[in-house]
């Protein structure tokens, strides 16, 4: 078990089980037409998609104690995200854990930052 994550949580944590999927702020309807970037419809739809099943899930896997969410990694310098990116891989993660650690029932069915802002859907 990741030690970030305190054991005994009573409730939905990451200390037990927990669906997290990895989207993008690219993914959100509410932010779409606020982002610069060019169009990039595909992957938009795509991560939509992701993010629709996710809160979904949130939904349907509570009574079973199985913690869902989505989180948006940040600009990160990686082959898709390029040497533009103001973040980089390590700090991503970092900012990604601290956000699991945090986790309970009431962000089940969350869409949240690797710093653990909300996102719209």
């Amino acid at each position: 078990m990741w030690k970030g994550c305190s054991q005994g949580k009573e409730g939905l944590s990451c200390s037990r089980a927990a669906v997290t999927n990895i989207s993008s702020k690219l993914g959100s309807i509410g932010l779409c037409l606020h982002v610069p970037e060019a169009p990039m419809y595909p992957y938009q739809a795509s991560k939509a998609a992701q993010n629709m099943v996710t809160r979904c899930l949130a939904v349907e896997l509570q009574d079973k104690g199985i913690l869902c969410m989505a989180i948006h990694p940040g600009w990160v310098k990686t082959d898709m995200g390029t040497q533009e990116a103001p973040l980089t891989v390590e700090h991503s993660v970092r900012g990604i854990l601290t956000v699991l650690a945090s986790l309970s029932q009431h962000t089940s069915g969350a869409f949240l930052d690797w710093e653990g802002n909300s996102l719209p859907w």
